[in-house]
């Protein structure tokens, strides 16, 4: 029936796999220096070298970073790669119980375009086993094999426009981590090691 310019009824509003969602989430990073006054991850930069660097789900930040000075291992004559391990030691001043770090990592890198694109150690193995990226609870850090990587980039067969650094999972929680940045006198800064051998 009606009841003036107003319906009055039952009106049925069905929920289910076929229903449209979206999530919106807020951020504020007024609590941490590094990224709220410096700008150091807020603002997209290339050039900005950081103390810290974050990563968070649900839309947070994401690290973005270079490997410039890979060509020296090859300035002696060309190499080939046997072990390259990127370590992720996290700042254990920075673990609480509120933002647990992200079990798993994902690394992928840039090409020309800004495209993300996943790299050749991806394929070796897609359980984590090889590549790596699940968090070690007990050394407080990831790590991520990228042998094949470095070889492509030393044998000019692909260019380094960047590599990322993501929560796995990031669209369904909020956990984050904390490294050392690139001009970090910390212990926990991020490293590459690498084993190589020199050829004839």
């Amino acid at each position: 029936g009606t009841h003036g310019d107003q319906g009055i009824g039952s009106y049925s509003f069905i929920i289910d796999q076929y229903t449209s969602s979206f999530n919106k989430y807020y951020h504020n990073y007024s609590l941490r220096p590094y990224l709220n006054s410096q700008l150091q991850q807020v603002v997209p930069t290339d050039t900005v070298n950081c103390d810290y660097v974050y990563i968070q789900g649900l839309s947070g930040v994401k690290t973005k970073f270079y490997m410039p000075n890979v060509d020296f291992l090859k300035a002696n004559g060309n190499v080939a790669i046997n072990k390259a391990e990127l370590i992720l030691q996290v700042d254990p001043n920075t673990l609480d119980n509120d933002y647990q770090p992200p079990s798993r990592l994902a690394l992928v890198a840039f090409d020309s375009l800004e495209n993300q694109v996943l790299i050749s150690d991806y394929y070796e193995d897609q359980g984590g086993v090889y590549f790596g990226g699940i968090w070690d609870a007990t050394k407080k850090q990831y790590y991520f094999n990228i042998a094949h990587h470095l070889q492509d980039l030393l044998n000019n067969e692909k260019e380094d426009h960047g590599l990322v650094l993501v929560a796995v999972g990031g669209g369904v929680n909020a956990h984050r981590v904390v490294f050392g940045g690139g001009k970090s006198t910390s212990p926990y800064k991020m490293r590459l090691k690498v084993a190589y051998t020199k050829l004839n």
